[in-house]
């Protein structure tokens, strides 16, 4: 039985403040004239018993000096459901009990230009009793803030904000793989890092309205957990440069992950973006999975020269269909719906060769392999004859599959003079020792 594990984004409902808070992020957008747009998404569990959406949802506003200068509300806008949509793996019966839903609260105010800028914050509690991967999260909420700089750092900056919602629902075979990427309205550039979320409201204060002055205390993360790794066993990384998020989760429990997206404009960081959410890992069994055999561990494989023909092997399940890609650029007829087909390539590259396994029922799953093609290159000689240790003299000569272009390298021994040619025939070499000489071309 193939088992994996997959990753629901989902909360656990604890009391009637923020049990139902799945996750959210905040981020702006100024619009000239002193003014910025304010948005706030916030995930929630339709099916928590905890309170629904903030109506409305209050944001205090602090100076530089972390002085409180006021503060809005923001109506609620109305709720969607999202998408159970699967990041590697479609072919999963989806839980019944799973329905994220999402607010995008957001309001125009204006902020004059100031000489020390300005934090926005918003606070709830609390995360839940079951958080795998904190101390007491049943008293630690979250808090979602942004920072707007003073015009002498960024006239009228924008911040980063995330493209695609997390996956609600994610098979992991061997990996996970999410993209967490961002976009930012100036072009400037934007740095990924895994980050630790904010703590937020308490028991004593589930919605704080003011909230209280920044900096905020960090979520205390439990033995054995960091913010590179929030999931203990198993990995984690994200690529600072593209967002592109890897996860090889193996213990269930549910875990708060911290994700920032920072902004750069010209090497200086202007504002950050965190997305504070929660992943939940379970064991789970897919119907069908799509598996290409590594290159080295083919049943043909003896080196990477072999040449441009290979046979592939399918290793995938559950499917009764197969699209090959073979990874050829500039053309479309690089491909095969044979179950293990065999490919000729244009010429020596690494191509990354796709599969796509697919059931009749509509489910399907994709995987991708880089195999390396070079030219076909076999080495052999034909060991001399033998001669006498006095004034002996050997020649060699190179021999077997040689492509244009291809470096040599004799090693005769210590006792061999010279020791090593990179000539393809080298001749009068001399050897000082009788008996058998290793000779390696």
């Amino acid at each position: 039985m193939h088992q994996l594990v997959i990753i629901i984004f989902l909360t656990i409902n604890f009391n009637g403040f923020a049990s139902h808070i799945v996750g959210g992020e905040m981020y702006y957008d100024c619009l000239g004239g002193d003014q910025y747009r304010i948005t706030l998404k916030l995930y929630r569990d339709c099916f928590s018993d905890g309170a629904e959406f903030d109506d409305p949802l209050p944001i205090t506003i602090f100076d530089g000096n972390n002085t409180n200068i006021g503060g809005f509300d923001i109506s609620f806008p109305g709720s969607a459901n999202l998408d159970v949509n699967f990041n590697n793996n479609t072919c999963v019966t989806v839980p019944d009990d799973i329905c994220i839903e999402e607010s995008i609260y957001t309001k125009i105010i204006t902020l004059p230009a100031s000489t020390t800028g300005y934090t926005l914050a918003y606070q709830r509690c609390c995360r839940g009793p079951n958080v795998t991967n904190l101390n007491t999260p049943e008293n630690t909420g979250l808090t979602l803030t942004i920072n707007i700089p003073t015009d002498a750092q960024a006239i009228c900056n924008s911040s980063p904000r995330f493209t695609n919602y997390p996956p609600l629902l994610l098979c992991a075979n061997e990996e996970l793989i999410f993209d967490h990427s961002a976009t930012e309205p100036d072009g400037d550039e934007i740095v990924y890092e895994l980050c630790t979320p904010n703590q937020g409201g308490s028991d004593f204060s589930p919605a704080p309205n003011p909230v209280p002055s920044p900096p905020y205390n960090l979520v205390i993360w439990a033995a054995g957990i960091t913010s590179p790794n929030p999931f203990g066993t198993g990995t984690i990384s994200i690529n600072s440069t593209t967002g592109l998020l890897s996860a090889s989760p193996q213990t269930p429990g549910l875990y708060a992950v911290g994700i920032c997206a920072k902004d750069y404009r010209s090497g200086v960081l202007i504002s950050t973006t965190t997305r504070d959410f929660l992943f939940r890992v379970v064991n789970c069994e897919i119907e069908l999975a799509a598996d290409i055999t590594p290159q080295t561990d083919l049943s043909t494989f003896v080196s990477y020269c072999q040449g441009f023909t290979l046979e592939f092997e399918n290793e995938s399940f559950g499917g009764n269909s197969w699209n090959w890609d073979f990874g050829v650029d500039g053309i479309n007829s690089d491909v095969s719906t044979d179950f293990e087909p065999s490919y000729t390539f244009p010429g020596p590259g690494t191509y990354t060769v796709e599969l796509i396994v697919s059931q009749s029922a509509g489910c399907s799953d994709t995987t991708m392999q880089d195999f390396i093609i070079n030219d076909e290159l076999t080495a052999e000689f034909t060991p001399p004859s033998s001669q006498c240790i006095t004034n002996n003299s050997f020649d060699f000569f190179g021999e077997g599959i040689l492509p244009t272009g291809s470096n040599f390298s004799w090693i005769f021994g210590n006792s061999g003079t010279p020791t090593s040619s990179t000539n393809q025939n080298p001749t009068g070499i001399v050897f000082s020792q009788s008996g058998y000489i290793p000779i390696t071309y």
